[in-house]
Order: structure tokens, then sequence, then C-alpha cells
């Protein structure tokens, strides 16, 4: 059986969670009055999110998407970039965030 080329594989992955990282690219933008130049900008290391702005993000996901981050899955590393906030939180809720405000 002949391996997926990697473009194909990521057009498999991208649907679900592609959405996500632009309104968590939205809410850091419009909630957060921060500009993330690239889904996969390390936001820790750049400096463009530290603890306050955490805590503040936090607040806007479960607001504007309507989903609870318990204490026991936070973990740094899973908030290192958008398009890493965006798989955590596909994988906490099953890819059923679909629209502004809720799950679906």
């Amino acid at each position: 059986m002949k391996p997926l080329p990697l473009e194909s594989v990521s057009k498999i992955e991208a649907p679900p969670v592609a959405p996500l990282c632009d309104r968590i690219a939205a809410l850091f933008s419009e909630k957060l009055h921060i500009e993330v130049g690239s889904t996969e900008t390390d936001l820790m290391e750049s400096g463009l999110l530290d603890s306050l702005a955490l805590v503040e993000l936090l607040f806007h996901l479960e607001q504007e998407l309507g989903i609870k981050i318990s204490l026991e899955n936070l973990e740094l590393e899973h908030f290192r970039s958008i398009a890493r906030i965006a798989a955590f939180i596909a994988s906490q809720n099953g890819h059923h965030i679909n629209r502004v405000g809720g799950t679906s």
C-alpha cells in the first residue's frame, strides 16, 4: 500500500480543526487584542501568551465555544500554539464545536 502524500494527510485532518483554529485566532484578535502570525506560532516562546493572557483565553474559550476546560487537563503544552489549542479542544470535545457560543 502506497503512503499518502503529506498534502493529502493534512487535507484529511484539516476540516474538523481548521474552522476551530480560525475561531481561536479570532478570539486572540478580538478579545485579547493579540495578533498571532500563524496557527503554528509558539505563543509562549514569542511572548504573546503569558499567565494572565492564558487565564483570559481560557475564560473566552469557555464562553465563546460553550466548553469547560478542567484544570486536570490543563497542560501548557496544549496552549503553545493556536493549532495545538484547537487540537486539544477537538480531542476533549469530539470535534463537536461548530457554531459560535455552543456545541452541537
